[in-house]
């Protein structure tokens, strides 16, 4: 909850073009691999050969300034006047550029409260603050950054400068799985399985830092395959896991079904926690981002297999859910457009309803064909004081 907190004051203090805030956590909707991903999948369609360009035009700004700093007054240079009349920057303020370049202490002012909650936000980023009154990038990921040329050119590179997207996703969930796994993890004795907190805040805490990371881009993923979604599906439960102690070593657990584990901490399958990302993060991307909605609408048009395409199954599984409340999937999707963009409450409250609701037949329909195994043994040593039944361990009691 603090993280999600200063995620708006700390955004808006980077630079206003889209493309370079698209790197930053929370800034999902302006992300350039977004575009690029829609791009590719259109001239797939098209069966066209076609290529991505990406100018750093503010770090090549940067860059010749710190190059010409220390050599004259900039003010006679002629190359930089008219890089500096292209990017509408009056002259007076080249001083004020170079004297911020000559010094590393971007904190200076910040009072040590301010540093320890930058220090937290910053976690399992690519940042991270040396000492207690600086940042330090190892590795920049921000466009614009006047310590991204440096860095980017002492970083040796195992694959020889050279990037492959195989179009497949199973990468990024392995990573963003890892990441949340890693961030959590050492919370989980102390903080999400005592039983002095409540159930409700354990529960927050658990959103807000391991699935806040985990789903990440998970809205932005197309069709998934067998290996990626049993991926996600392990890795979700391995995360909702966390919440209880369950009984791992004598061969009986107590939870031991993805249908068991969610509905006993009231929590959305995998899927179903991917289908209600996928359909906020539309209608988000509808007040946002009209250059990429009509990408992906003209590629829905061409591809069997797209992202609206997925994104219609998911309205499907919620208008089964929430008939209702749920989007009109009649012209889609100029149709769920409109009435995203009119009825965005309503929406919100369908999505909500349809996540909380584990019992519905239709939450997982892959939960139908689930057989439990045999039920736990009647006899045993741990009696339960409101029941006649017992069990052979206190994990299988509670």
């Amino acid at each position: 909850a603090l993280r999600r907190s200063l995620r708006p004051a700390l955004v808006s203090l980077l630079p206003p073009p889209d493309q370079q805030q698209g790197g930053t956590p929370g800034s999902l909707l302006a992300g350039a691999h977004r575009l690029v991903r829609a791009h590719q999948q259109l001239a797939l369609g098209l069966k066209a050969p076609t290529a991505a360009l990406f100018l750093d035009v503010s770090s090549a700004y940067y860059r010749v300034l710190r190059q010409s700093f220390g050599q004259g007054d900039l003010e006679h240079d002629e190359d930089i006047a008219k890089l500096l009349a292209l990017l509408k920057v009056p002259p007076s303020t080249l001083h004020e550029v170079c004297d911020w370049l000559s010094t590393t202490d971007l904190l200076t002012e910040a009072s040590p409260h301010c540093t320890a909650l930058i220090r937290v936000f910053l976690c399992g980023t690519f940042f991270h603050i040396q000492g207690a009154d600086f940042l330090q990038a190892v590795r920049a990921r921000i466009g614009g950054l006047a310590t991204s040329d440096p860095v980017l050119a002492s970083l040796e590179l195992p694959i020889n400068r050279r990037v492959c997207d195989t179009g497949r996703f199973m990468p990024d969930v392995a990573q963003h799985v890892s990441a949340a796994w890693a961030q959590v993890r050492p919370l989980a004795r102390h903080v999400l399985r005592n039983p002095a907190l409540p159930f409700a805040k354990r529960r927050l805490i658990l959103n807000s830092l391991a699935f806040s990371a985990a789903c990440s881009t998970a809205a932005t993923w197309g069709p998934l395959n067998g290996q990626e979604t049993r991926a996600w599906r392990t890795g979700y439960v391995r995360l909702v896991r966390l919440l209880g102690r369950d009984d791992r070593h004598t061969g009986q657990p107590s939870l031991p079904a993805e249908i068991d584990v969610c509905k006993a901490y009231r929590f959305s399958s995998p899927l179903a926690y991917l289908r209600a990302e996928r359909i906020l993060h539309a209608a988000r991307l509808l007040l946002t981002q009209s250059t990429l909605w009509d990408l992906l609408r003209a590629a829905y048009r061409l591809l069997p297999e797209s992202w609206l395409h997925v994104l219609r199954e998911d309205l499907e599984w919620l208008v089964s859910i929430c008939p209702q409340a749920g989007p009109s999937l009649c012209d889609f999707p100029d149709g769920f457009a409109e009435q995203a963009l009119h009825a965005p409450s309503a929406l919100r409250t369908a999505v909500r309803k349809a996540k909380a609701d584990v019992l519905h037949s239709g939450h997982e329909p892959l939960w139908q064909n689930y057989s439990p195994a045999d039920g736990l043994p009647i006899d045993g040593n741990f009696q339960c004081e409101q029941c006649p039944a017992a069990f052979a361990t206190a994990q299988q009691l509670s």
